[in-house]
């Protein structure tokens, strides 16, 4: 949501540039810190736009990736592309019960 501006630049250079957004339906990281924090959650789930669509809107390539399969097969496309491609890659939104995780920890 931050780079609009950037994105239209890059299409106008044609710059084959990969553009990932992992999208989990809101500020994930800023609600895992919350949480962690036992802060009141609030203003973090947002409901998500078709990133791939907004890409397409600007002119770039849009794509929405499943799996990391797919991941790999679309960012090579991505490199070899004409303009910039937006790869929306869905996730599961951050839980307000994330237990005893700290943010940034490695999930498994």
């Amino acid at each position: 949501m931050f780079t609009v501006a950037e994105l239209a630049t890059a299409v106008q250079l044609r710059l084959a540039l990969p553009v990932l957004v992992v999208d989990n339906a809101g500020y994930g990281e800023i609600k895992a810190e919350m949480v962690a924090r036992a802060d009141p959650v609030h203003a973090v789930d947002l409901p998500s736009p078709d990133f791939a669509a907004r890409g397409r809107a600007l002119g770039c390539h849009g794509v929405q990736v499943v799996g990391a399969a797919e991941l790999r097969v679309e960012l090579a496309r991505a490199f070899r592309a004409d303009r910039p491609t937006v790869l929306d890659l869905p996730e599961e939104p951050v839980s307000e019960e994330l237990g005893s995780e700290e943010p940034g920890s490695a999930q498994g």
